[in-house]
């Protein structure tokens, strides 16, 4: 049988305010016994994305799943190390910048 993998935001899809309600993590333990692994896509920092699951990060976020980190710039592994990390060449930097100056 395949792998199946089910990906959540954080803010405003699976935390209410900040909290993830039971029936979320219900949800996702069914979603565990039923073969899926779960992660999460997130615009937060990895340290910010733990503080925010708190006690449910291990729910959440499975063993062998893979994090996307700080709105797609970073993938991590689940204990925070780099798989792959894209960040803005100094040419993006200053368009950026140019941009929200004008």
């Amino acid at each position: 049988m395949a792998q199946k993998l089910a990906i959540f935001d954080i803010d405003g899809t699976i935390a209410v305010k900040g909290v993830v309600p039971a029936s979320v993590i219900g949800g996702l333990k069914h979603l565990h016994t039923i073969g899926y692994l779960t992660t999460v896509s997130t615009g937060r920092s990895y340290r910010r994305l733990k503080d925010a699951l708190g006690t449910e990060f291990d729910t959440v976020i499975s063993p062998d799943a893979l994090i996307i980190a700080e709105h797609g710039t970073k993938i991590v592994h689940r204990d925070g190390r780099i798989v792959q990390a894209d960040y803005f060449s100094p040419a993006e930097t200053e368009h950026f910048v140019d941009f929200v100056h004008a």
